[in-house]
């Protein structure tokens, strides 16, 4: 949970690197757990423009909208993600729990 740390190594990854996917993914990731909201959707936005198909910018994404309230937008990346993992993988699980979550 050292999410400051995680951020400023992405932005380090970042700086050398502006279309690495991964670090993208990450530095949302990070502004996410940390309650930046905005950064951490410019970020994931900007990580999917890189590699449209990062299954855990999608998933990290889609966990984002539920905390939004913009549930459209994450079954759209549940979708997304089912067409990826037609034999199912761990972020579709993952976006699947958020989403049985917000039901509870």
């Amino acid at each position: 949970e050292k999410y400051k740390q995680a951020s400023r190594q992405a932005q380090a990854i970042i700086n050398q690197d502006w279309y690495n996917a991964d670090a993208w993914n990450l530095m949302g990731f990070s502004q996410r757990k940390m309650g930046n909201y905005k950064k951490s959707g410019k970020a994931y936005a900007r990580a999917l423009k890189f590699d449209p198909e990062h299954k855990g910018a999608l998933e990290y994404q889609g966990e984002l909208f539920i905390k939004l309230g913009e549930l459209d937008k994450a079954f759209a990346n549940q979708r997304k993600l089912a067409e990826l993992c037609p034999n199912g993988c761990e972020q579709l699980d993952d976006l699947n729990a958020a989403l049985a979550g917000m039901e509870n």
